[in-house]
């Protein structure tokens, strides 16, 4: 068996550099004895005390020619100068060098050098970042053994120092919040610390097919639970199972479910008129005893609030709990107020932002700044996608509870009187200032910058969220903030900022404002 050849020897010199020579002429090639006796002597070096740096060269001023594929076989010997592979490796996948090289050199480089073994020049070298500097010959190990001292010398804990600004800058912080805030929103006082276990929910029926019914039953088919979709009439009722079905054709469109998949995930639904059927079921959404809340599209949104009232047990929060868990959603557990936890807690960001339209700012400026800061889109174009008379409609049943926080804006009546009900309705809705559809705008002797902007825009969401866990709507604050994540879409690096403005804006910024408007 041809193992190849060479030999590997080390000299410690007086400034304490381990200086280990290759030789395996003609090019120092990596031999399967050069790679044990270069394990040999670096181990050696490693052991002796009175060695502080480490260099290794080739004899007869070749570093090495590549790894010696001679050993494995009789073909020709191949390898790329300047003895690389040590460094990056770039002949075997063993040495890392396909993944290390590309990010030295770039991906096109890369495949060039990998693929070809096309030889470079020292000055292109080093242009592309592959040496570090390029000296005479005879001054090329006295050059390496001054580095490699220095770096024993002065080491530099980059790679620490750079950790710790990471891992205390405020992106890894909001990150590592909301991922211990997920995790503890299973935990709810009363509920899972009491030894209740769920039971086995082996079939859900849901009663209506509309939008949000046909997206809940999406996805617990999509999880396997066998589901009867109940409607008043064959239209709704046939309307109903042809959203689901479009709602799975999606997934097959996009390469995420096969057709096989499909029809066997179809074939879980039942469409029913009657309630006969109900009568082997194991939980009903919607139900009376405990709130369900999902988040439209639902098979889609991650989010699920389950709503207890003062008599739910805590044998159907736990269940309910287990189904959410087992459809991929989060579940965060509230009390029963006027939009629950999630959509309470944001009320005032739609009213904040039109109170911005009556002062005079522009409607696409306000939602292109909300967009930056984060959020998938601003108030406005959700408005319009979601349909005005929703949040005309929404909007009331806040006054009716909250009349002394709601504010009241004169766009929204003005665009329902003007019949431009937004996209859910297919009217294209445009707030055109040449056209003059709007002249209620008042224009302030100030101007706002993109911070006033989302400062007047979130704060008051601050004001409510700790409103709603003084009323112990809310179990912990960190549910809050997934909810707020997973059902708004707000922005996960600006989480705890938000939480770290909430005290100051509360006592000092909100009465300043206050007079400020006044």
């Amino acid at each position: 068996e041809n193992m190849g050849k060479g030999k590997v020897d080390m000299e410690v010199r007086a400034d304490g550099v381990a200086l280990i020579t290759i030789t395996n002429p003609p090019v120092n090639s990596l031999s399967i004895p050069v790679l044990l006796g270069l394990k040999e002597k670096y181990e050696e070096a490693m052991q002796r005390p009175d060695v502080k740096a480490i260099v290794v060269t080739g004899a007869s001023g070749k570093f090495s020619g590549g790894f010696d594929i001679g050993t494995l076989g009789n073909a020709k010997l191949e390898g790329l100068p300047n003895g690389v592979d040590i460094s990056v490796g770039i002949i075997t996948q063993s040495l890392e060098g396909t993944q290390r090289l590309p990010r030295l050199v770039g991906l096109s480089k890369a495949l060039e050098m990998i693929l070809l073994s096309k030889p470079i020049k020292s000055e292109e070298a080093s242009e592309l970042g592959l040496v570090d500097a390029i000296v005479p010959p005879a001054e090329l190990v006295n050059t390496a053994c001054c580095w490699a001292l220095d770096i024993a010398e002065f080491r530099r804990p980059w790679e620490a120092s750079a950790f710790e600004e990471l891992i205390n800058s405020d992106t890894a912080q909001a990150l590592i919040h909301i991922f211990f805030a997920q995790r503890s929103t299973s935990k709810v006082p009363g509920v899972t610390d009491i030894g209740v276990k769920p039971r086995k929910i082996q079939k859900v029926a849901v009663v209506g097919g509309g939008l949000m019914g046909s997206g809940i039953a999406t996805a617990l088919i999509l999880s396997g639970y066998p589901v009867i979709l109940k409607e008043v009439n064959d239209q709704f009722l046939q309307a109903g199972l042809d959203r689901i079905k479009a709602n799975l054709q999606s997934r097959v469109k996009k390469g995420k479910m096969s057709q096989g998949k499909f029809e066997k995930t179809i074939s879980l639904v039942q469409g029913v008129l009657g309630y006969e059927n109900f009568r082997d079921v194991d939980m009903v959404i919607e139900d009376r005893i405990v709130g369900a809340h999902f988040f439209s599209p639902a098979h889609v949104m991650p989010l699920l609030e389950i709503v207890r009232a003062e008599k739910t047990s805590p044998q159907v929060i736990i269940d309910l709990m287990d189904v959410g868990k087992k459809i991929k959603k989060t579940p965060i557990v509230v009390g029963n107020c006027t939009g629950f936890a999630v959509n309470r807690m944001f009320f005032p960001y739609t009213q904040s932002a039109l109170l911005l339209i009556d002062l005079g700012l522009d409607v696409y400026q306000i939602d292109r700044v909300i967009t930056k800061f984060g959020m998938p889109m601003g108030p406005f174009r959700l408005a319009d996608l979601v349909g005005f008379e929703v949040a005309v409609a929404t909007g009331m049943q806040y006054l009716e509870h909250f009349p002394e926080r709601v504010y009241k804006s004169l766009l929204l009546p003005f665009m329902m009187e003007d019949k431009r009900f937004g996209k859910k309705l297919v009217t294209c809705t445009r707030i055109t200032p040449e056209k003059g559809i709007f002249f209620g705008m008042s224009k302030l002797p100030f101007s706002f910058t993109d911070k006033d902007i989302i400062e007047m825009v979130f704060f008051p969401v601050v004001n409510e969220a700790c409103r709603v866990l003084d009323e112990g709507i809310a179990v912990q604050a960190s549910d809050l903030d997934i909810a707020s994540v997973m059902g708004m879409g707000f922005p996960t690096l600006q989480v705890t900022q938000k939480s770290q403005c909430s005290l100051i804006f509360i006592c000092i910024l909100l009465p300043t404002l206050w007079l400020l408007l006044a």
